[in-house]
């Protein structure tokens, strides 16, 4: 249903996609199907080598804004449609991912009655390969962090907010620099938490509006990536804008000696028994109260057990070497 007194500001969906030509067209119909008639779809060819460019020329044509470049990650893709984009607000939306018709209506009249905030964020679910139909709900310690206001505290426990379960104001977005380049995971974090720490405020709109896939390896291969990108991420933003209060210093550790933690464990299965003990030390270091914890860790590390084993050894018979 389209709202009374729709709004005419424009919306630029911008669509990455890296050699994404199996999946790029659902992402593009879903951005075609928005009741709210007011959106340009971007999509920024970031150097694929499959045939994305004839594929989209080919069905799609002047309906979609077509731009190609030497591959630059996902970041810079999203950066180059940022430049080219004519809309006052930005829709992200991930070449195999998809949104809801209503999505970008809802979350425009929102932001049009409230102009305290800068970014409108819903809901997401899961769904598998080409079967749109089978999904599951996000997780739960998603939606219990779900609310309205600044979300600086929020973050400091991990990110909630899907990129593309998100519209922003994209003067909002130019004026913290956009993505960060830099980084090779959780660039949409990063993106957040800088907005947050701006002292922008996020509003959240009820229901899913956000379909999420999930592709082989998105879920194993690429966890040892996005924990350490967290990290990164997070340390990078309070050492930038602060810790408020000592409730933020602990939550804050807390939530990085357990992605330590998870790093030591992923490391073990994988067999860098090395890796596993340098991150659980770090995770003591963040907090030396989970150590009950990290030690079970430690004990399943079977480098970690005989170097034990050889210290407690050598102590008992008085030898030093």
């Amino acid at each position: 249903m389209v709202w009374l007194h729709m709004s005419n500001n424009l919306v630029s969906i911008i669509i990455p996609s890296f050699n994404s030509q199996e999946w790029v067209c659902d992402a593009i119909d879903s951005s075609l199907q928005q009741t709210y008639a007011h959106c340009e779809v971007i999509v920024v060819d970031d150097g694929s080598t499959d045939n994305t460019r004839e594929l989209l020329q080919q069905k799609y044509g002047n309906r979609i804004k077509y731009i190609y470049q030497e591959n630059r990650g996902l970041a810079g893709a999203r950066n180059t449609g940022v430049r080219n984009a004519s809309g006052d607000y930005l829709q992200f939306l991930d070449a195999d991912d998809e949104i809801t018709p209503d999505k970008i209506e809802k979350q425009v009249k929102i932001l049009e009655q409230h102009k305290e905030y800068t970014v409108a964020f819903s809901d997401f679910e899961y769904f598998e390969g080409g079967a749109s139909n089978i999904t599951k709900l996000s997780p739960e310690t998603f939606r219990k962090k779900y609310q309205t206001g600044n979300l600086w505290k929020p973050f400091l426990t991990g990110n909630f907010i899907v990129v593309h379960a998100a519209l922003a104001r994209k003067a909002d977005v130019v004026a913290v620099g956009c993505f960060d380049e830099s980084i090779w995971a959780c660039e949409d974090y990063d993106l957040w938490m800088r907005l947050a720490g701006r002292g922008c405020n996020f509003v959240y709109t009820n229901g899913i509006m956000a379909r999420y896939r999930l592709t082989p390896g998105s879920m194993s291969s690429a966890r040892i990536m996005q924990i350490r990108g967290t990290i990164y991420v997070l340390l990078k933003n309070i050492s930038e804008f602060g810790l408020n209060d000592e409730g933020d210093k602990s939550s804050a550790r807390n939530y990085i000696a357990s992605l330590h933690t998870a790093l030591g464990e992923l490391y073990c299965s994988e067999g860098h028994p090395i890796k596993s003990i340098v991150h659980c030390f770090r995770a003591v270091h963040f907090a030396p109260w989970q150590w009950p914890n990290i030690s079970k860790v430690l004990l399943n590390n079977l480098h970690f057990r005989a170097m034990l084993s050889k210290i407690i050894r050598n102590k008992r018979f008085g030898v030093d070497h």
